[in-house]
């Protein structure tokens, strides 16, 4: 690994620890927990941003046990750096085969991760739709490897983060699945005995017929 590539990343970017992180993913292939922890206490504190995103990889649990504290602490470094964002998130993605030695671990991790999200008041990313069955084995056609997601599976995740961090409302556009949503609970509603929506006027309608009846027959 360049360490030296690493450290000499521009200052004058608005997050060079980010922009280091960055580089570190792209020489290792991927960053874990315990870089991203790292990398955020060099960032100084910043009111303006408003939303923050974390998603991480399966990788992460090659290298470590993540367990609850870790979160935790994940948790109070970024609303010590940013104390104006709102904090979301997002599911490890369980891996292609369910029999994985990962599948557990990403499992307990997910679960370590949404008690902190209840603790804390963050909110939580579910991604267990896009990936699993409701019988919880992986869905194939959304992956594109045993652990990372094809473009159907990614735009699920865009959709599921989509949900939380933008819901739809004044100056928001339906996502495809405010759609799908919103046509099953149509759908789930029983049909109206009377489809008529304005009695009044077909009784109006009905006497106006007869008397036209009843003058031709005059």
């Amino acid at each position: 690994m360049d360490v030296d590539k690493i450290l000499m990343v521009d200052e004058e970017e608005e997050f060079p620890a980010i922009a280091r992180l960055v580089e570190l993913g792209r020489q290792k292939g991927y960053i874990t927990l315990d870089d991203i922890i790292h990398w955020l206490r060099f960032i100084p504190i910043n009111r303006i941003v408003r939303q923050v995103v974390i998603h991480v990889g399966i990788n992460t649990c090659f290298e470590t046990v993540i367990v609850s504290s870790m979160w935790t602490e994940l948790y109070k470094l970024l609303k010590k750096v940013f104390p104006q964002a709102k904090l979301s998130f997002s599911s490890i993605i369980p891996p292609k085969s369910k029999t994985a030695p990962l599948s557990k671990t990403a499992a307990e991790a997910n679960v370590h991760l949404e008690e902190m999200c209840t603790r804390t008041g963050a909110s939580y990313i579910d991604h267990s739709e896009t990936f699993t069955t409701h019988r919880g084995l992986p869905k194939q056609a959304v992956y594109f490897d045993n652990i990372h997601p094809n473009s159907r599976g990614v735009a699920g995740m865009a959709r599921n983060i989509k949900a939380v961090i933008a819901p739809t409302g004044r100056g928001h556009r339906q996502s495809a699945y405010d759609l799908h949503r919103n046509e099953q609970q149509r759908s789930s509603v029983p049909p109206n005995p009377n489809p008529n929506p304005n009695p009044t006027s077909s009784s109006h309608t009905q006497s106006s017929s007869k008397q036209v009846s009843g003058n031709m027959a005059s």
